[in-house]
């Protein structure tokens, strides 16, 4: 059912765009650009687009809201989706805040809505047959983890190197590490 309104459709948001589309959920994309709105469009001509978040919020017919805004934007455009009665994807991060991304679980929760962040590279192959040797205790015990960023993707000024980057390489670690992790790290890294 095509239900789904996209919030976002340029740099990743396109992407997704492209698998809500084959999937059969997408109904609306909802950009900033009335060029990116006009490729959409062109790309998907059964979707509506619209430059105003009113028309998202506001449509009885979208039940779920994906957001690939800049992250930023990411607690305000999901808090509002959550306000509005609508199940919720956002990309990562989920919020730029501790206290905002907590705001945006219990609200969720008291709503009984659907909040899910993009973590989609937990559920490749490869990372999930790592799993499965880490629990099945074929490696080892675990002694660090070193991690390299071969693509420094897009540059974004909203977010630090932090903010853009651990988000996607941290959450493969947690299911491998035994105990439990701080809840943040300064910039050098010391737990706070």
């Amino acid at each position: 059912m095509r239900n789904l309104a996209l919030i976002g459709a340029g740099y990743w948001g396109k992407n997704l765009a492209r698998n809500f589309d084959q999937l059969g959920a997408l109904a609306m994309v909802c950009d900033s650009s009335p060029e990116i709105l006009a490729q959409q469009k062109a790309l998907y001509p059964a979707i509506r687009v619209t430059q105003s978040l009113d028309d998202v919020f506001a449509s009885p017919d979208i039940q779920r809201v994906a957001i690939a805004a800049p992250a930023a934007f990411h607690f305000e455009l999901a808090h509002r989706a959550l306000e509005n009665g609508k199940d919720v994807f956002v990309e990562k991060p989920l919020a730029l805040d501790v206290g905002q991304g907590r705001q945006l679980v219990e609200t969720a929760a008291k709503k009984n809505l659907i909040l899910m962040v993009g973590h989609l590279l937990q559920y490749h192959p490869c990372v999930r047959a790592i799993h499965r040797l880490i629990a099945a205790g074929e490696l080892g015990k675990l002694q660090y983890i070193t991690s390299n960023r071969l693509n420094l993707g897009k540059i974004r000024w909203e977010e630090d190197a932090l903010w853009s980057f651990a988000p996607t390489i941290f959450p493969f670690f947690f299911p491998w590490l035994a105990t439990k992790c701080r809840s943040g790290f300064d910039a050098p890294g010391r737990p706070t």
